[in-house]
């Protein structure tokens, strides 16, 4: 990994080194050619894309670049929490301890200003944030993509 003589960035290197296990993490969900299962990486990028066009659509004024990056960066926690699946009864019961135990590591990572507020972004969907946001929409959608490649 490339080092710095500047901390800040050293963390910040340090932090997209981290994050690079996304790739790895397997779901559920399968690809819509029926190939194989998507990986995290793979479904946020899908996400971020369909957010943006579905924001486009929508009809509202919304804050589309904080949509994407809650879009881009909603499963990084899941590195060290692993994905849940949504039919997976007890999984969901400890799901919010375990990644916000995940939170409190991957994004302390970052130099404070940053981790304090990627840790904001990630956590506001799920307390209920006024922020639009459609990843339960979208990620429905991605879940049925079995029944969309007909």
């Amino acid at each position: 990994m490339i080092e710095s003589s500047d901390p800040t960035r050293n963390r910040q290197l340090a932090f997209f080194k981290e994050i690079d296990a996304v790739k790895l993490i397997q779901r559920q969900t399968v690809l819509m050619d029926g190939s194989r299962r998507e990986n995290d990486a793979e479904h946020s990028w899908h996400l971020a894309i369909m957010v943006w066009l579905l924001a486009e659509t929508s009809g509202q004024k919304l804050d589309l670049a904080r949509m994407m990056q809650m879009a881009l960066i909603h499963d990084i926690v899941e590195i060290d929490a692993g994905d849940t699946f949504c039919y997976d009864e007890e999984g969901r019961k400890t799901q919010y301890a375990r990644e916000c135990k995940a939170a409190d590591r991957i994004y302390a990572i970052l130099p404070e200003q940053q981790g304090s507020r990627l840790r904001e972004l990630w956590e506001s969907p799920l307390l209920g944030s006024s922020v639009p946001f459609f990843s339960r929409p979208a990620a429905a959608v991605m879940g049925a993509s079995g029944a969309l490649r007909g």
